[in-house]
């Protein structure tokens, strides 16, 4: 007669039974995606709201009364943008957030709002052509960080077409043509010299336009960069070296 129980095991020699492997908690993970996109959220919003204050403080006070805290202001409205941008870009990537990418579309209407009325206060500027050089750099920088945002918030989709935006950068821009034929040829010229600045942010702006138009892909690399980033070690394609001489 044998000893052994039904584990194979003679008594009392009883074999310890294994706990079962841990699973890792679907509610962490919905936590951290919740968590990220909250945060990145408020950050982004954060950044929005004080690059909205600060452009309004240029055009009402003038940009000499900012220059010597204008880079003061600049600072902390990146750093929150920044903040914002990485933690959305973990939320959507890493965490698999769906609903976030639906806001950041939201997001980036705003923002292209914001750009469209900038773009039209500096067209009231150089209509009236009473700026100088300073203030035409200050232009730049202004129209310049909008369209940063814009085409950030635009990296963080996998997939967005920038076709939809282009449209109304064109009315904008057909409306700074008929405020350049009112200007240059029904009133009358004072300084031609104003002219170039017209002539550069029209072209500025109607070539992004034709670009985003065209969809050409220019920002797939950085965005394929990102993916492949974020893409679990056991997916990722790894192309054989070439031993040969």
């Amino acid at each position: 007669m044998s000893l052994n129980n039904e584990n194979g095991t003679v008594p009392p020699f009883v074999e310890k039974p294994v706990a079962p492997e841990e699973k890792p908690k679907s509610d962490d993970r919905s936590a951290m995606s919740h968590s990220t996109m909250i945060f990145g959220l408020a950050a982004l919003s954060l950044s929005m709201l004080g690059g909205a204050i600060f452009i309004l403080d240029v055009f009402q006070s003038g940009l000499t009364n900012n220059l010597g805290t204008m880079w003061i202001k600049v600072i902390p409205i990146t750093l929150a943008y920044m903040v914002g941008w990485v933690l959305c870009l973990l939320s959507m990537r890493s965490f698999s957030n769906l609903v976030l990418p639906l806001l950041i579309k939201y997001f980036s209407w705003f923002t292209l709002t914001g750009v469209l009325i900038l773009y039209i206060k500096i067209m009231q500027k150089l209509f009236e052509q009473n700026y100088n050089w300073e203030h035409f750099f200050a232009y730049n920088m202004l129209l310049a960080a909008g369209l940063a945002s814009l085409l950030g918030l635009h990296l963080l989709l996998n997939e967005q077409n920038l076709r939809q935006y282009s449209i109304p950068i064109m009315l904008v821009s057909t409306l700074h043509l008929i405020l350049m034929v009112l200007r240059f040829v029904i009133i009358d010229v004072n300084n031609p010299i104003y002219l170039l600045g017209d002539l550069y942010f029209f072209m500025v702006m109607f070539m992004l336009a034709v670009l985003m138009l065209a969809h050409l892909g220019i920002l797939n690399p950085l965005r394929n960069t990102f993916d492949v980033f974020f893409q679990p070690t056991e997916f990722q394609s790894t192309e054989p070296k070439d031993t040969t001489t």
